[in-house]
């Protein structure tokens, strides 16, 4: 529980004037947001699957009408998860998990009691890719699911249709479930309308789709066999019963806030494009730090030499006034990253990118 030491300078260096956050992950602090007004709503009629009409209005927006019954909403994707591994797994069961990935995964997985297993995902060409026969050497008789993401957290490399397939089969031949957290994902990225073999829970959220993190509303596609999915579902609404924690204000206005998704989501690819161009105009010609290119997501993956190392360049650069996460903090299986979000102001962008640079040069 003792703060790093990059912890300890970030909160020394908040009063900085020229501190600029190159880890903002929040679309409402850089005016992002939909303007949208929330209706009040007296009633509170309560499903445990979350509301049929946001259900339905839901799964039409993402392009799979039909499938709205096996559509559940909670709070958050923190909720989401929480409920698949209590479904899932009994306390000193195994759940593995693709390294990078997101922080939290390890501590959600904790907390059901359930034992976290890395799986350190392959570095290949600017991507780290999933390598089915090191996956044999990490599952054993109490794993009971695979947790990986697309896009991925932070590197934002998308799952290949071979990948999917892969993980499709290992998860049918080891009686296995997947779950793949797709809170990043665009419509043309979503797995959900796929015929899955195994059980699989696809997850999204307003906070990412829609750029409304304070309005908390997150979904669960289940999918795979029907006797699977419908004992899914089954332990699914016994357990977010005794939650009933999605709002039912949120739920009700859901219908009419979907249709500014497209909007929203064009407004932060145009950032993220323009502010990830940015920061290549300013790698130099044979520097020792790469620009990973862009696939998806709202984050630059940046490749550095592992002298010094990630928590020393992150401390160097809030001395200069710009913070970035180091690689550790999404537990890259190697060592020499370091991860900023796009979604800063263009302008604020632009200056801390160069300084960022400047650190950099005068480093290597």
């Amino acid at each position: 529980m003792q703060p790093s030491p990059w912890a300890l300078a970030l909160e020394a260096a908040r009063e900085k004037p020229l501190l600029t956050a190159l880890t903002e992950n929040n679309p409402t602090s850089v005016g992002l947001s939909p303007l949208v007004e929330l209706p009040p709503s007296p009633r509170y009629t309560p499903e445990a699957q979350g509301l049929i009409q946001a259900r339905k209005a839901l799964a039409k927006a993402l392009g799979f009408a039909e499938l709205f019954e096996q559509l559940c909403l909670t709070s958050g994707s923190s909720e989401a998860l929480g409920l698949i591994f209590k479904l899932l797994g009994d306390s000193g069961e195994e759940v593995l998990v693709g390294l990078p990935s997101y922080p939290l995964l390890e501590p959600l997985v904790g907390f059901e009691g359930l034992h976290h297993i890395a799986y350190p995902l392959r570095l290949e060409e600017g991507a780290f890719r999933w390598d089915i026969p090191l996956l044999e050497e990490r599952v054993g008789p109490h794993t009971k699911a695979i947790v990986a993401s697309s896009p991925q957290a932070p590197t934002g490399c998308c799952l290949l249709p071979e990948e999917v397939l892969a993980l499709e089969t290992f998860c049918v031949q080891h009686g296995l479930a997947l779950v793949v957290d797709q809170v990043f994902a665009l419509r043309q990225h979503s797995l959900a309308g796929r015929p899955w073999q195994c059980l699989t829970f696809v997850l999204g959220g307003l906070s990412k789709w829609l750029g409304l993190p304070q309005h908390k509303l997150a979904w669960t596609w289940v999918l795979g066999p029907q006797p699977l999915v419908q004992e899914a579902l089954r332990r699914w609404l016994w357990l977010a019963d005794a939650y009933l924690c999605v709002s039912t204000p949120v739920q009700e206005a859901l219908p009419a806030w979907l249709p500014l998704a497209e909007a929203f989501q064009s407004r932060v690819e145009t950032r993220c494009t323009h502010n990830h161009t940015c920061l290549a105009r300013l790698v130099p010609p044979g520097a020792a730090w790469q620009l990973w290119p862009r696939e998806a997501g709202w984050t630059a993956v940046l490749r550095i030499p592992i002298a010094p190392d990630e928590e020393a360049l992150a401390l160097a650069l809030v001395e200069a006034g710009v913070v970035v996460w180091p690689g550790y903090f999404f537990d890259f299986p190697v060592r020499g990253f370091m991860v900023v979000s796009l979604l800063a102001e263009e302008a604020a962008f632009e200056e801390a990118a160069s300084r960022m640079a400047q650190v950099l040069a005068g480093l290597w």
